[in-house]
């Protein structure tokens, strides 16, 4: 299972300027409302703004290794079908793991 610390803030960054990232993002969201976590925030983001500080980080699996560089202390959680994919309701269960629920 995937392990994720118990964060407040989900970046998902966007690399190339895709709206499909965009859609990504709202669709982490619902996700995360299903499972009782409204309180997480996602951000949709360009790679050039993701903080240094930041713990966890969804993008395109083809751009895994990069994100990594720049954030190397956050899990990186790459997709590749934005629409749904299935790492949304793993993330989505790490976390409440993460926070004992």
């Amino acid at each position: 299972m995937l392990k994720v610390p118990n964060a407040s803030e989900i970046f998902f960054v966007c690399t190339e300027g895709l709206v499909t990232s965009v859609t990504g993002a709202e669709a982490l969201k619902l996700e995360l409302v299903a499972a009782e976590l409204p309180d997480v925030s996602v951000r949709h983001i360009q790679t050039s703004w993701l903080p240094k500080d930041a713990q966890i980080v969804l993008c395109h699996k083809t751009t895994v290794g990069f994100v990594q560089g720049l954030v190397p202390e956050a899990v990186v959680i790459g997709v590749t079908d934005f629409l749904k994919a299935p790492e949304y309701k793993e993330l989505a269960e790490a976390l409440k793991e993460a926070r004992g629920l």
